[in-house]
Order: C-alpha cells, then sequence, then structure tokens
C-alpha cells in the first residue's frame, strides 16, 4: 500500500499515531477498570513514547487526557494524571536537555525545526492526504 511506505522507518506520524491510540486506550482502560498498575506504567510509557517521537505532539496528547481528568467527575484520579504527566516530564525532560546541548535552546530548535518543515503553521492538506490514500501524493 502506497499509504505506508515508510511505516517501517522511524518516521514520526505513524509511531506518533500508535502511540496515542495506545495512550488513549490504556487511558480509558484504566477508567473503567481502575488505574491498575499495568495500566498506569503503559499509559506513561504511551505518552513518553510519543513525547519522544514528538515533543509537541506528546504535550499536545497529554493536554486532552489532563483536561478530561479534570473535567470528568468518574475520571478524578490522581494516578492518571500522574501517569501522563509522569511519561510526558520524563521524555520532554530529555527532549530540553538535548535542545540546550545540541540546538542553542528550546526556540532555536523549534525555529530550526521549522526551516527544514517549511514552516510550523497550520495548513490545509486534505488534498495530499486525499491523493496519498490513492496513491502517491504529489507536491
Amino acid at each position: 500500500m502506497p499509504v505506508i511506505d515508510y511505516g517501517n522507518q522511524v518516521m514520526p506520524n505513524l509511531w506518533v499515531a500508535f502511540g496515542a491510540v495506545a495512550a488513549v486506550g490504556l487511558f480509558l482502560r484504566a477508567t473503567k477498570e481502575g488505574p491498575r498498575p499495568g495500566y498506569l506504567v503503559g499509559l506513561a510509557c504511551a505518552v513518553g513514547w510519543v513525547t519522544l517521537v514528538r515533543a509537541p505532539d506528546g504535550a499536545l496528547l497529554a493536554l486532552p487526557l489532563l483536561a478530561a481528568v479534570v473535567w470528568v467527575r468518574a475520571w478524578r484520579r490522581p494516578a492518571l494524571a500522574t501517569a501522563v504527566v509522569g511519561g510526558l516530564a520524563a521524555e520532554l525532560t530529555e527532549w530540553v536537555i538535548e535542545s540546550y546541548v545540541r540546538f542553542g535552546g528550546v526556540t532555536q530548535r523549534l525555529a530550526d525545526s521549522s526551516v527544514i518543515e517549511g514552516g510550523m503553521r497550520l495548513t490545509w492538506n486534505v488534498g495530499n492526504a486525499l491523493r496519498s490514500a490513492n496513491g502517491q501524493a504529489r507536491t
């Protein structure tokens, strides 16, 4: 399938998606069946994995999970929030340290990434997504 040509490589989109699905699944299992240690460790690892692969996406994954812990009364369990924050913090700390060691700081790292990616901004990319679902995307 042309859509997953790069699936076996460490291309962030696929691995972020796998980690996000795992995190949400474990989060929901922990809300339904109780915050068992296996669910909490898995949740922390899944959020950490997404953050390791692409730090901003890890933060964007953690925010709605934490919001759900706050807003949904039945899900207000400190252990859930701790697992999400712990996974995020563990890998975000590494990302921030690496930013200063290799790139001159977080702002410079994000600026460099923006240049490489053609700019960090919201873009309408539905056309490319639809074309890639039907074969190779053309730019």
